[in-house]
């Protein structure tokens, strides 16, 4: 049963892509979102509360937050940050905190356009302006991605003379598509929290 799913390490995923070569590349595609899925929903089943943002939506920093509360409240070390379970394994009074894209999880328990799987967990949803996300992912997409992040993500194809704007008023649909879906889905996804975040993604000296 999938309640009962061990989590896949990166190194028992990647070798399990190494023997896909001889596929289609689009049926690769489809295999590696649904190991990603599988690893995404066995953290799920087992978290106490779910964190869900678009991608550059104030993620990091909320994790950053939440890990400096902890260190200070339970007297762990600084470097002791907060990533799923690792905190709750030293201190069982730490809840295990999922953070979460949303992308991959729809793979593997083909969910659909809904948030089913979220129903019975307790969310946090980060919400911030579309126009921001776009531009923040830009920049991840021009200076830090990885090549099959692109691909896995869909995004364009990483090329010099696109630019800001074109990826932008390419990309834009889909994070609106995003919040307008979590919005429909409020009323079912019990209990949950919203937060919108002010982070800018033009100016540095504005955050």
């Amino acid at each position: 049963m999938r309640e009962h799913l061990k989590p896949m390490k990166k190194a028992s995923r990647r070798f399990i892509l190494r023997l896909l070569p001889l596929r289609p590349e689009r049926q690769n595609i489809a295999i590696e979102k649904w190991l990603l899925g599988r690893q995404e929903f066995y953290k799920l089943s087992r978290a106490d509360c779910v964190v869900v943002p678009p991608r550059k939506s104030g993620r990091t920093w909320l994790r950053m937050m939440l890990s400096r509360f902890y260190q200070q409240k339970h007297g762990l070390p600084q470097v002791q940050l907060l990533n799923f379970d690792n905190l709750h394994r030293k201190i069982p009074q730490i809840p295990r905190i999922f953070f979460t894209h949303d992308h991959y999880l729809k793979y593997y328990t083909k969910s659909g356009a809904t948030k089913a799987d979220f129903y019975d967990k307790r969310v946090l949803l980060l919400i911030r302006d579309p126009a921001d996300v776009a531009v923040s992912q830009f920049f991840q997409w021009q200076h830090r991605m990885s090549p099959r992040r692109i691909v896995l993500n869909e995004f364009p194809a990483r090329r010099e003379d696109v630019s800001i704007f074109a990826f932008v008023v390419e990309v834009l649909p889909t994070v609106i598509e995003f919040t307008n879906t979590w919005a429909k889905e409020l009323p079912r996804a019990r209990p949950l929290l919203w937060c919108a975040t002010r982070t800018c993604a033009y100016s540095p000296s504005e955050l």
